[in-house]
Parts: structure tokens; C-alpha cells; sequence
């Protein structure tokens, strides 16, 4: 079985200040193992800061996503609209599948709506949030809303440890999963490497074989991220 293995361009955030360029892309993410990105847009400050080649991109990676900033969405808030149009803007750009929304802090997701080109998913989340944890929090929006679901699996873990609330997603959304995040855990590094963690569970929790499966572990060192696709790649369902 071929699994779709992407990385996040913030994986290497405490080994270098570059974020979202062709220095970045060249040093750290062009391997035999990776077949696509996800471009991180951490927050607000992000906007207008992506600078890579759509020629290097398209050289080295089926397609990408995009992970939008954290952020109180609102139609009449002009914020709103300037990050989704930069979104926007290079979902018309770069070969953009999905683009990732945290839906906790936002307050009007019809503002979405007016941005028809983005495909928006909304990523469940973790202990640490007071919402958005469970499938039935996530089934308020999707039932109302035409967006995809990105399924965050260490997320599920610091939920649950058994893994049985990452069942309980895919049965209740099946047909809406997007894109899997995976990565290990520890209480100072809420996304740390699998491989130094040992948490195997979170990668045994896949169950679709056909949709992308995005790395958010965070690296100590470049050779981290062979020994954490060599890790993963063991235990992935067959």
C-alpha cells in the first residue's frame, strides 16, 4: 500500500527562522520519503510572507495544503478578509488541495462561504481547548456546512489514549476525512517526534489508505525527519 506522506513547513521551527521559502523547502523537505507539503500560515503576521517557487514546488511535490491562522473569522471584520484573500491568492498560485481552519475561536463561518475557491476543512482539537473535541462538535458544523474534515490524531490521543474516539471520527465522517495530521506527544512539545515518543497507537488510528497523511512532528535536528517517516512507514496499516 502507497500512503500520500506530507510534511509541515513549521516541523523545523526550532532549527530555523525561515519560514515558507526555497531555502527552507531545498534544506529540510525535498526527500525520496515526501511526495507533498502543508505551508503553514501560523498567524496573522504570515500573510504575504510565502515566497516559494511554484516550479520547485510542483518539481518536488504532488500537491500541498494550506494550515490557516488560528483566528476569530467574522464577515464584517476586515482581518478576516484579508487573510482569506492572501489564502485565496494562493490557493490560485500553488496546487492547494485543502486548506486547514482551527473552527474554535471562529465566530461567523459563513464568511467561508464567500470565499468559494478555498476548500476549507475544519481540524478537530486537543485537550488543551474547551470545544471541538468530539465527533459531535464537529458534526454541528459539518452538517450545516459543505467543508471537509481534517482528522488530527495525537489530537484524539490526548483525548482518549485508546484511540476509540479516533474510531468514533472516521465512522461518523468517513466520506468527509481530508487529511490526516500525526504526530507524537509530550507535555512541553504538544507535536513531537513519534519515533522519540514511541506513541505507535496514533499511527495504528489510520484507517483511510487514499487521502494524505501529514507529519506535525516537530524536529530536534535535519536527521529527525528520516528516523520519523522510518518509524512511521513500520507501523502503518498494511
Amino acid at each position: 500500500m502507497k500512503y500520500t506522506i506530507w510534511w509541515s513547513s513549521e516541523d523545523f521551527y526550532r532549527l530555523s527562522s525561515n519560514r515558507n521559502t526555497d531555502e527552507e523547502l531545498q534544506k529540510y523537505f525535498i526527500t525520496p520519503s515526501s511526495s507533498a507539503l502543508e505551508i503553514m500560515i501560523g498567524d496573522e503576521s504570515c500573510i504575504g510572507n510565502c515566497s516559494l517557487s511554484i516550479d520547485l514546488l510542483k518539481q518536488n511535490f504532488s500537491y500541498c495544503s494550506v494550515h490557516a491562522p488560528e483566528y476569530a473569522y467574522h464577515k464584517d471584520d476586515p482581518k478576516s478578509h484579508t487573510i482569506l484573500k492572501y489564502l485565496d491568492e494562493l490557493c490560485q498560485r500553488y496546487p492547494i488541495q485543502n486548506v486547514v481552519v482551527h473552527p474554535r475561536k471562529v465566530k461567523d463561518r459563513d464568511i467561508f462561504l464567500q470565499y468559494p475557491n478555498l476548500p476549507i476543512s475544519i481540524e478537530n482539537m486537543d485537550d488543551k481547548k474547551p470545544s471541538h473535541k468530539t465527533p459531535e462538535d464537529i458534526g454541528k458544523i459539518l452538517e450545516k456546512y459543505p467543508f471537509w474534515f481534517t482528522l488530527d490524531l495525537q489530537h484524539c490521543f490526548v483525548n482518549d489514549c485508546t484511540m476509540k474516539l479516533a474510531h468514533d471520527f472516521h465512522i461518523a465522517f468517513w466520506d468527509r476525512i481530508k487529511e490526516y495530521h500525526i504526530s507524537g506527544f509530550k507535555e512541553w512539545y504538544p507535536h513531537y517526534t513519534l519515533f522519540k515518543a514511541k506513541q505507535n497507537q496514533i499511527i495504528k488510528a489510520l484507517e483511510k489508505t487514499n487521502i494524505p497523511i501529514i507529519i506535525e512532528s516537530t524536529f530536534d535536528s535535519s536527521d529527525d525527519l528520516e528516523k520519523e517517516i522510518k518509524y512511521i512507514l513500520q507501523y502503518l496499516p498494511s
